[in-house]
């Protein structure tokens, strides 16, 4: 699998300068296949998932109405930021997003994911005098992209968090329960998961899985990042898979789609070898 999208992503890579950034795991396994994944990345809507758990971490009831909407809006295709910065002002429990951006990034550093933060809220400048975090991956010697100095991750950072949310749902343990133990459900996780299933666009990752399949994803885009990070449930085993797609000044729809949906094909039918999905010509 390693050598097939390697293969794929190399010619995508010279033929526009741009770098792709994958992460796979196997969660049945937690074998994984990465490939650039410690890249820094412009964090897009990607990092609506650990506001969303954030948010449940906060909580000590059930959500109301008015919070299960943004969460909803936050998760499922929405292309506002309105409500996700107001998830923000629920993680801290007063009207300050900054603030809960601050949550936000300690919380991910406390859980190992070194190379994600958040130095301000969607569609808001930095703070005077708060520049963004200095991580491993946006600190090496030669910075293969251009980044939003607000917001940031990597493939392998958002693919751990999201196998962290899957075994949280089943129940499993892991490092959600180890690090929150009284503040983080089983449930709360599987509602996660719940909303991110509602999330259909029909391209992208999606394109490359067969209809009925059980897929609980995000994605986002700007105008030279377009990502994709999913749990994807087949018949085959259960996996984790985050694509990042990033050409300077201006990627193509055209481009991005397609090759995310033939890395999300080639991933399905690697753990579905017996019974692999040929795909719609049409899709893409």
């Amino acid at each position: 699998l390693t050598r097939l999208l390697v293969n794929q992503l190399q010619v995508f890579e010279q033929d526009t300068g741009g770098v792709a950034s994958v992460f796979i795991m196997d969660l049945n396994t937690g074998q994984v296949v990465p490939i650039s994944e410690n890249v820094a990345m412009s964090g897009i809507d990607l990092l609506r998932i650990p506001i969303v758990l954030e948010t449940y971490r906060a909580l000590d009831r059930l959500p109301t109405l008015t919070q299960r909407k943004l969460i909803s809006d936050t998760l499922v295709s929405q292309p506002e930021n309105t409500g996700v910065n107001e998830l923000l002002n629920v993680i801290v429990g007063e009207d300050d997003p900054y603030k809960g951006a601050d949550i936000v990034t300690e919380s991910m550093q406390r859980l190992g994911l070194e190379n994600t933060f958040m130095a301000a809220p969607y569609d808001e400048p930095l703070r005077s005098g708060r520049p963004g975090l200095e991580t491993p991956a946006n600190s090496v010697e030669e910075l293969r992209t251009r980044i939003d100095p607000e917001i940031q991750t990597t493939a392998e950072d958002i693919g751990i968090l999201l196998s962290m949310i899957y075994y949280c749902a089943q129940g499993s343990g892991g490092t959600l329960f180890a690090v929150y133990p009284e503040e983080l459900t089983q449930e709360e996780c599987q509602q996660i998961l719940d909303y991110m299933r509602q999330n259909q666009i029909g391209s992208l990752i999606e394109a490359g899985v067969p209809p009925e399949t059980a897929i609980a994803h995000r994605h986002g885009w700007i105008s030279d990042t377009h990502a994709d990070a999913a749990i994807i449930s087949t018949p085959g085993g259960d996996y984790v898979i985050v694509g990042y797609l990033y050409k300077p000044d201006w990627l193509e729809w055209e481009i991005s789609s397609p090759l995310l949906a033939d890395v999300s094909r080639a991933t399905y039918n690697y753990f579905n070898f017996d019974n692999p999905f040929l795909g719609d010509t049409d899709s893409n």
